[in-house]
């Protein structure tokens, strides 16, 4: 291919230095042609042979005087990824221009956004962060986000569709072993923001990774990672940028299943905690009280072949309503929103299966026993 003709350790030094060369101390305004330039740039670097050292210096001399110039500096970006992924071009090299066109593609993100193909500006995108976790899993060199957990360099606008479908790969997969570095990388560059879809795919590997963990310990705190970063991205209401109530119920089930595996008396919330409104918001005490409910609902006795060696449903139900009425006088000592949500923790515990692992066997309630407590029905 001919890129033996120059050595890209050196391509920077001698690229900025013929750049900057004769610019006195001031910086020359950026040509009314340099978008146009960058094109021309950009099929040069995808196939020519050899690459011309003139190329080279045009793409550095453009790219030190038209900072401002959203469209030039895309160009420039996927001239630099189109060369790195020639053949013939080894980890080291193709990790520095790489990583040129990423340094162009975050000072995109620093510029207005103007009317031009954003088509591409996504492809190139998408192109860079996923050639430079490529490089990585390859055993080549790593951006410093990449190394090890560190924020992503901004929370960017533009970056979530290459972890999105850097995930969607991994899930089919899980052959990268720097894509959850990335997706972490992400999320805390975007920590603390609601809306983020970087927390929303880092919260997506939390669970995925939880479901596929043999502890079941571990299994929940990575839930509890996933419901931490779920409530910033969805905001309060829960309903922002597809954190949509039927999704929180998704996840909700999931997480019940995951916190009764592990919870213990020891480790719940105090009865009397349960309803007080802060610790009802975003369902903060739902897991505590499924462990109260699940707790008086045991499952009964059986030989092995599987036969009743006794089961006095009687003896059974008595002992359930006696702790759900304790319940429902706290609940109602908190008023209607927390009566409401003891009847809705009751048709969960009845409809979903939320069980511990001491119980898992256990049948369903009396359907009646929920509706005892519905707080339409008392009003009747």
């Amino acid at each position: 291919m001919g890129l033996g003709l120059f050595r890209f350790s050196t391509l920077a030094v001698i690229g900025l230095a013929t750049a900057l060369s004769g610019f006195a101390d001031e910086t020359p305004p950026c040509p009314a042609n340099a978008a146009q330039t960058g094109s021309q740039i950009v099929q040069h670097f995808r196939t020519a042979d050899p690459i011309e050292q003139q190329a080279i210096t045009v793409a550095n001399n453009l790219a030190a005087v038209c900072k401002q110039d959203y469209v030039a500096n895309l160009a420039l970006a996927e001239a630099w990824i189109s060369l790195s992924q020639r053949d013939g071009v080894g980890l080291q090299q193709k990790y520095e221009t790489a990583e040129r066109a990423f340094s162009l593609l975050m000072r995109l993100e620093e510029l207005p956004l103007v009317p031009h193909n954003y088509s591409l500006a996504g492809e190139t995108r998408e192109k860079t962060v996923s050639y430079l976790v490529a490089i990585a899993d390859a055993g080549g060199p790593k951006i410093d986000w990449l190394d090890e957990p560190a924020p992503f360099p901004l929370c960017e606008r533009g970056f979530s569709n290459p972890a999105r479908w850097l995930w969607h790969t991994y899930k089919d997969n899980q052959a990268s072993t720097h894509t959850p570095i990335l997706l972490e990388a992400q999320a805390l560059g975007c920590a603390g923001q609601k809306g983020k879809d970087a927390l929303g795919h880092f919260a997506e590997y939390k669970v995925f990774a939880a479901e596929r963990s043999d502890n079941p310990a571990e299994a929940f705190e990575l839930m509890k990672e996933a419901r931490d970063l779920y409530d910033v991205y969805g905001g309060e209401k829960q309903s922002a940028l597809g954190w949509s109530p039927d999704l929180r119920k998704i996840f909700d089930r999931k997480f019940m299943k995951a916190g009764l595996r592990v919870m213990t008396s020891k480790d719940a919330m105090p009865m009397a905690a349960l309803f007080k409104a802060d610790n009802m918001k975003a369902n903060r005490s739902k897991l505590d009280l499924q462990f109260y409910i699940d707790q008086t609902w045991p499952p009964v006795a059986r030989d092995a072949d599987g036969k009743l060696i006794q089961d006095d449903l009687t003896e059974r139900m008595r002992t359930h309503l006696h702790l759900i009425n304790d319940l429902a006088e706290l609940a109602r000592a908190e008023g209607e929103a927390a009566e409401w949500y003891l009847y809705r923790a009751l048709k969960d515990h009845r409809e979903n299966g939320f069980r511990s692992d001491a119980n898992i066997e256990a049948d369903d309630p009396p359907e009646f026993i929920a509706e005892i407590y519905n707080p339409a029905k008392a009003s009747d």
